[in-house]
C-alpha cells in the first residue's frame, strides 16, 4: 500500500500542475489530465509484471507524464510565448494529450522490445 501512494505521488502533482494550469476544472482540464491518469494505470499494472512489461510501463509513464508536464511548464511560464505567441495557441490543449499518448505508447513499445531482447539473451546464456 505504502509503495502504491508513493508512486502515485508524481502523477498527483502533475495533475494539480494541470488544473494550476488550466486554472478551473471543466472538460479540458479532465482531458488534459488524462494521460497522466491512463500512466498511472499502466504503471501499477505493470508493477507485478515481468520485467520487459514493468520496463515498459515506466517508460510509457515518464514518457507521457513528461510530455504532458513539459507543456503544461510551457504555458504557465509563456516559454518562447507558448502561451501568448498566437491567437491559437489555446488549441494546442486539445492536442497535447493525444500526442501524450501516442509518444507515450512509442517509446514503451522501443522499451518493451529491448528489454525482451535482452530478457531472451540472458535465459539462453543460462541454458548450456
Amino acid at each position: 500500500m505504502k509503495r502504491i501512494f508513493l508512486i502515485s505521488i508524481p502523477f498527483l502533482a502533475v495533475i494539480a500542475l494541470v488544473i494550476h494550469t488550466m486554472g478551473r476544472f471543466d472538460e479540458f482540464t479532465v482531458w488534459n489530465c488524462l494521460p497522466v491518469v491512463v500512466a498511472w494505470i499502466v504503471m501499477l499494472a505493470g508493477l507485478r509484471r515481468s520485467r520487459p512489461i514493468l520496463a515498459a510501463a515506466i517508460a510509457y509513464a515518464v514518457v507521457s507524464t513528461g510530455f504532458t508536464t513539459f507543456f503544461q511548464l510551457a504555458w504557465l511560464f509563456d516559454w518562447d510565448g507558448t502561451a501568448t505567441g498566437s491567437s491559437t495557441s489555446g488549441i494546442a490543449f486539445i492536442f497535447i494529450p493525444f500526442w501524450s499518448v501516442v509518444f507515450g505508447s512509442a517509446a514503451a513499445y522501443v522499451v518493451w522490445v529491448s528489454a525482451s531482447a535482452i530478457d531472451r539473451r540472458k535465459a539462453q546464456k543460462r541454458e548450456p
